[in-house]
């Protein structure tokens, strides 16, 4: 509802009955894609959706940084998208800061949204789970400031999370320097989820696709074995994660993750 208001108030032609149905049809197309990560992959493929990769890397101010309890983000661009590293300070405790961090992909469509997952959905990704609906988050986003923005924003929209909540970051001046350069200890919140993933495909064939890891070794998958990998493109995410002690070979556009037995 909230979002069909929001598409109802943007219409600028009058509304009949039928225009009605069509943006209410519109609405519950969206929100079904949304609500599946296979099918945001799918639709982004089709170039229904368009994935957007504006210049963001650098440091973030949140709204209530000041220089006695640090509340900033580290932007990093990574092959799928964007990893936002968020540092900030608990009251009381001096000289330390807690690090989370969250996997951000914008797109745009007729309305434009974040799609904001949690690090702990690596627990369902690795077991080819569909993810769970309080590890995803879909805010929309508002970017100002040009083509290198200044500002970005992120408001309310629906599946609304407690570890991820509408704010404002401010892009910091290029000369800013980081608490953690002047000696502030850091703490992962995150660090059970965190992972690695190296971009490793070698060759796409009609049998078989093969991916090599970071150290040179190369693995084959069978196409005959999962069907899906026959629209696999060498301009797709596909290489090794590693998570812990734990290996996969990484299909990530499809969200499927298959483990390599040493």
């Amino acid at each position: 509802m909230t979002l069909f208001h929001k598409s109802l108030k943007d219409v600028e032609v009058k509304q009949t009955r039928i225009r009605l149905v069509k943006l209410a049809a519109d609405v519950l197309s969206n929100l079904s894609v949304l609500a599946s990560p296979e099918l945001v992959a799918e639709t982004v493929r089709r170039g229904q959706w368009t994935q957007l990769f504006p210049d963001l890397e650098g440091y973030w101010l949140g709204e209530h940084h000041c220089e006695q309890r640090p509340d900033y983000w580290r932007v990093e661009e990574i092959a799928t998208g964007y990893v936002f590293y968020h540092y900030f300070q608990n009251e009381n405790e001096k000289g330390k800061l807690h690090q989370q961090d969250f996997s951000i992909n914008f797109y745009r469509n007729e309305e434009d949204y974040a799609y904001v997952q949690h690090p702990r959905s690596i627990l369902q990704w690795l077991g080819n789970d569909k993810l769970s609906k309080d590890d995803v988050t879909y805010p929309h986003f508002v970017f100002g400031g040009g083509e290198k923005p200044t500002k970005i924003a992120f408001e309310s929209f629906m599946m609304d999370v407690s570890w991820f909540r509408p704010m404002q970051l401010t892009r910091a001046k290029d000369d800013w320097m980081p608490p953690t350069e002047k000696g502030m200890e850091v703490t992962n919140d995150f660090e059970a989820y965190s992972y690695t993933f190296y971009l490793g495909l070698e060759a796409i064939t009609p049998d078989f696709i093969s991916v090599k890891d970071e150290n040179g070794k190369s693995y084959r998958v069978s196409v005959s074995e999962h069907e899906e990998l026959r629209n696999c493109t060498l301009n797709d995410a596909i290489g090794v994660i590693t998570w812990g002690d734990k290996r996969y070979i990484a299909f990530d556009h499809l969200m499927l993750y298959l483990p390599i037995e040493e």
